[in-house]
């Protein structure tokens, strides 16, 4: 009897295949449904999707546009280094202050605040950029290649240095771009000035160190000569009948002896007193002449460090550089002031664009792509927000 049911059930179950096309049938039930949902709530999906994409498109349209205006310097030679030190000194606290109160002193008050408000470097290079060409290369990626190679690298200096200001509106634009402009060819040289300052002053108070060290050798080797000298001058010769001319003594020359006149020896010797106190007169010299060099270089690097609160310019510099130097009354001090002023000159006229009144190029405003952009994330908040409402409504109607 068990067997006889076992078999009906048997015969009463679905073959397999005709389980998959039941199973395959639903799930096209299911996707048919998924399509029925989001035509009952097409309104809902067009309105979220297509409405706030016009809004946007709309206020993309009609917001102000911004502008570009950039300056091109052909003679401003820099290496990879004194780029990166030139955009420290640029977007330093203390000189983006002095830019953002002269933008407020000509009535760019908006310029000024996005500047004082922007988060770091990268957020000042939106508003003001500095480009190289051509690029430094990352001395980072240049494995195997050898000392020489490496040093030539980093002796490479830019071609182009393109400074490039952004702002609005259009007619606000050449006069912000001047007063940056004016930042960067008359006040941060200064910065540039005040390191060599410091390196030079360090440097010659190196050598003067080295010329205190070497002293008291030279003046030990001095009095040491000078004592052989009073010895042989007091050499008696004891033997009779021997002209003091013929007598000799052992003199060593490198790896070997010699037996030179007594005469000789004295000579040698005063030659070599008359050499030393020369070297220690030298000596003296140089390091009296460093020591000017040091207070002068002190006394031009607390002109730029006092002058740092006020608008000090590279020109107002240059007129001090004179003024010392035609007050002094020192040949050496004064012929050290003149090669630093053509110096300081040659710096100015590096810092002069290619053009003085270039082009304003206004920027696109991405309308479009920022556009279709907004639309796919509206509309797949909109197709989400229509599945939601679904739900909500069928578990409202199974709940009455």
């Amino acid at each position: 009897m068990t067997a006889i049911k076992e078999d009906d059930s048997a015969r009463n179950e679905p073959p397999p295949s005709a389980a998959q096309d039941v199973a395959f049938y639903e799930d096209e039930i299911d996707l048919m449904d998924y399509f029925v949902l989001l035509w009952r709530h097409k309104y809902l999906i067009l309105a979220g999707s297509i409405l706030p994409t016009l809004v946007i498109g709309l206020v993309l349209f009609f917001s102000p546009r911004d502008y570009r205006l950039t300056y091109t310097y052909s003679s401003w030679k820099l290496n990879d280094k004194g780029f990166e030190m030139f955009l420290d000194g640029f977007y330093s606290g203390e000189n983006l202050d002095r830019i953002i109160r002269n933008l407020k002193d000509e009535g760019f008050h908006e310029y000024a605040a996005s500047i004082g408000s922007a988060s770091g470097r990268k957020s000042l290079q939106g508003l003001i950029l500095f480009e190289v060409w051509l690029p430094y290369m990352d001395l980072s990626r240049t494995k195997g290649m050898g000392a020489s190679e490496m040093e030539q690298l980093r002796r490479l200096t830019s071609l182009l240095i393109k400074m490039t200001i952004t702002a609005r509106p259009q007619s606000d634009v050449a006069a912000i771009a001047s007063i940056v402009r004016n930042n960067v060819e008359n006040v941060t040289p200064l910065f540039d000035i005040e390191r060599e300052l410091i390196v030079e002053i360090n440097e010659y108070r190196t050598k003067m160190a080295e010329i205190e060290e070497n002293r008291f050798g030279l003046e030990l080797s001095l009095k040491t000569k000078t004592n052989v000298l009073a010895q042989l001058k007091n050499i008696k010769v004891e033997v009779p009948d021997t002209n003091e001319a013929n007598f000799a003594l052992q003199f060593d020359i490198g790896d070997r002896s010699e037996y030179l006149p007594l005469g000789y020896h004295i000579r040698a010797a005063e030659t070599g007193i008359v050499e030393l106190k020369e070297e220690v007169r030298q000596k003296e010299d140089e390091y009296t002449h460093h020591e000017k060099l040091v207070a002068l270089n002190e006394k031009l690097l607390a002109e730029i460090r006092g002058s740092k609160p006020s608008e000090y310019t590279i020109g107002q510099f240059h007129s001090f550089l004179s003024d010392l130097a035609g007050s002094s009354e020192e040949t050496e001090v004064k012929g050290y002031l003149s090669a630093y002023i053509k110096e300081l000159e040659n710096r100015m006229l590096s810092r002069v664009p290619v053009t003085d009144t270039p082009k304003t190029y206004s920027l696109g405003r991405g309308t479009v792509k920022k556009s279709c952009i907004a639309f796919v994330m509206f509309l797949m908040v909109s197709v989400f927000a229509a599945f939601l409402r679904e739900g909500v409504c069928r578990r409202h109607a199974g709940a009455v």
